[in-house]
């Protein structure tokens, strides 16, 4: 019954959960006066809408936030209850701000890989190493690398915190002391990517998906690789740095894999062969990779509010 929901809306899209629906619009600034009016018609649809199948809403779970600079404040009312303005929301698992920083994602994240792996360091010399890599992969990487194209493209600090979380598992299963240097383990006995290059996998599969219809139809057509900025020189092709969108990002990381990669008709296939190729690449930055660990701080900052 639940999917006949869009068809009332006029300006809101909706994208429906099994337990859950989130209604998303976006404007102009120079709109928003405008298109505040057409979101409350939307809102007093869905209750008109809940009224005729006869469904109940908890109003005082319904929430919105803002992306932006808004300099006004903003009202909206469901069933004359006033609707919560927040700054964060959990959507599918995945912790979303306002400032769109992420901060609030990775200190839930640190919380949980402090509260998983903490009680399980004084066992640490008498487990084997197979059971703490089974433990770390139950317990902090399934939720590590949970959603990371959303968020493992974030400032320098937060990825200085997810590659301390990956060092620190690391160091679990391999035995080793705090402060020693692990990276070298990391891409060669353990075959871990560290938050930059798993970034790059995850975008490069999305990509995959996409250029080869193997996706919903909201990201047909999301990737265009014929019209991505470039400069060319002598002897290579470079593309431009700083921040960039995720669209751009696909695009820029599809074209810089070889083509032989690229040409891949097998989905698992693609994957192995992507991960070989980055996997190699971190190998080759294990001097930078050490030289720019920064100290736990970021981590112990995160895990001091629990």
């Amino acid at each position: 019954m639940i999917n006949d929901l869009p068809l009332v809306l006029k300006i809101c899209n909706a994208i429906l959960f099994a337990d859950d629906s989130t209604l998303t619009v976006s404007c102009y600034l120079s709109e928003l006066e405008s298109t505040i009016v057409k979101i409350q018609r939307d809102l007093d649809a869905i209750v008109n809408w809940l009224r005729i199948n006869r469904l109940y809403m908890n109003y005082d779970k319904v929430c919105f936030m803002v992306f932006g600079n808004i300099p006004q404040e903003i009202s909206l009312v469901m069933n004359n209850c006033p609707l919560k303005r927040v700054d964060h929301v959990k959507i599918l698992g995945c912790i979303i701000d306002d400032k769109l920083n992420w901060k609030k994602q990775i200190n839930h994240v640190s919380r949980k890989y402090f509260l998983s792996l903490s009680p399980l360091y004084s066992l640490r010399y008498t487990l084997s190493q197979k059971s703490r890599l089974n433990i770390v992969t139950a317990t902090v990487l399934s939720k590590l690398y949970y959603t990371p194209c959303v968020w493992f493209n974030a400032n320098k600090g937060i990825r200085c915190k997810i590659n301390n979380i990956i060092r620190t598992c690391a160091r679990y299963i391999m035995g080793k002391s705090k402060y020693d240097s692990i990276s070298y383990e990391m891409s060669n006995e353990l075959e871990w990517l560290n938050c930059d290059y798993r970034f790059k996998f995850e975008c490069l599969k999305l990509t995959y998906l996409i250029l080869n219809k193997i996706c919903p139809n909201s990201f047909k057509d999301y990737v265009s690789i014929d019209n991505v900025p470039s400069i060319t020189t002598r002897n290579s092709v470079h593309y431009p740095t700083g921040p960039k969108s995720l669209q751009q990002t696909l695009a820029i990381e599809w074209l810089k894999l070889p083509i032989d990669v690229r040409m891949v008709n097998s989905f698992p296939v693609f994957k192995c062969k992507v991960f070989k190729h980055l996997l190699e690449l971190q190998k080759h930055d294990i001097p930078n990779m050490d030289e720019n660990i920064c100290d736990y701080s970021c981590i112990e900052s995160a895990i001091s509010g629990c």
